[in-house]
């Protein structure tokens, strides 16, 4: 009975159609892939068409699900389709060179520049293990590594000459810099004390805050202190979804814009739409992290990212897409050294970042200071006790 020819044709059909659905999948990805980089259009463009077996072959190692994981995370950007995608990490073959499976997708859906894999970082939320024999290859689990020493083409820093007086910077800039860091510390932990209504949960928090956010609309701080408790913070406009683990964090701008008491002007309204999921601010060992998942450009400047006597800190664009380590803890406390051998002439704190959404400040801008910024944040790190 199961040797007839009628009772194959269903087995041969299903496997027909499985076969046709994957291709389509294959199809799909390849359709979505970046073919364009600014100034060299046609050499891209050849370069991908000459490997597009190769690409076409390695996708189709993936299972009819991940390849769906893919193109899901492809076309949303990120937003959807945050699932691991693990190949084998064996390397593929292209006609002039041998890439690392993920370094091969993140070329082909986000960074066409993109060489090698040592200009790519982890996103946090990617569980795969460093020590497995696979590797995830979602685009969107990995990020493009800033390197302040040696910019990539989308990155640029503008340095600021000017001296600002005291009035100038943001009021907690004032009041942190005039103390030393043991009461710079009890300033930030009595802050946070009033704003402990606002974290999410106790599970799998630390004791103390490590550090404490504020959002600021131009000159004017909107909603209270936020303590950052957990490992990594995610800081969206209002698309944020809730935490998956323990490790994270979600704030809304939009819920904080909420709370103001006076109308916000048309230019702040205008940059807080566009913060879009925003920026994801991860504690590691070696200082914070900032990760840029926003579909617009995020300014930064931090005294760790400067030497020990700047006083007007270099203001850093980190493109779409990008990540920076912001905060060095070792070279902060190398400079909370020097300056208590050597006190600064004017307030300055040591310990604070600030993040501006989409408008940049500085000699190259308009605003020449972060609080003529519409949408900015202030990091506040907590200072360890001596």
């Amino acid at each position: 009975v199961y040797a007839t020819a009628s009772s194959n044709q269903p087995v041969l059909c299903c496997t027909f159609m499985f076969t046709s659905k994957r291709g389509k999948l294959v199809k799909r990805l390849w359709e979505e892939r970046i073919t364009v980089v600014p100034g060299c259009e046609h050499e891209t463009d050849r370069a991908l068409e000459t490997t597009k077996k190769a690409v076409e072959s390695t996708l189709k190692r993936l299972k009819e699900s991940q390849l769906d994981t893919m193109l899901v995370a492809v076309q949303s950007r990120g937003r959807s389709g945050r699932a691991c995608v693990l190949v084998p990490r064996d390397e593929v073959r292209l006609p002039r060179e041998s890439l690392d499976p993920h370094v091969l997708c993140c070329r082909l859906w986000r960074w066409p520049h993109l060489r090698y894999p040592h200009e790519l970082r982890r996103m946090p939320w990617c569980i795969e293990s460093p020590l497995s024999v696979d590797i995830c290859c979602n685009p969107y689990h990995w990020s493009f590594v800033q390197r302040t020493e040696s910019p990539p083409p989308p990155y640029s820093r503008f340095p600021q000459d000017e001296v600002f007086t005291q009035q100038d910077r943001a009021p907690s800039e004032s009041a942190l810099g005039s103390l030393d860091s043991s009461s710079s510390w009890m300033y930030r932990k009595n802050s946070t004390s009033s704003a402990n209504g606002t974290s999410t949960s106790s599970i799998g928090i630390d004791a103390e805050p490590w550090c404490t956010l504020a959002y600021w609309e131009l000159n004017e701080r909107v909603g209270p202190l936020y303590p950052v408790n957990r490992p990594w913070l995610h800081v969206s406009y209002d698309e944020a979804s809730p935490p998956h683990s323990c490790k994270e964090e979600t704030l809304s701008i939009g819920s904080l814009a909420k709370t103001r008491t006076t109308p916000c002007k048309e230019a702040v309204a205008r940059t807080r739409a566009k913060i879009g999921l925003g920026v994801t601010l991860l504690r590691e060992r070696d200082g914070v992290w900032v990760y840029n998942q926003s579909e617009h450009a995020v300014f930064v400047n931090s005294p760790t990212l400067d030497g020990p006597n700047v006083r007007n800190l270099t203001v850093f664009k980190v493109a779409p897409g990008y990540s920076l380590r912001v905060f060095d803890w070792e070279r902060a406390a190398l400079y909370r050294h020097h300056y208590q051998r050597h006190p600064p002439n004017e307030p300055f704190d040591t310990d604070s970042v600030h993040i501006s959404f989409v408008k940049g400040w500085g000699n190259n801008y308009s605003r020449r200071i972060v609080t003529s910024c519409p949408c900015s944040l202030e990091l506040l790190f907590r200072v360890p006790a001596r």
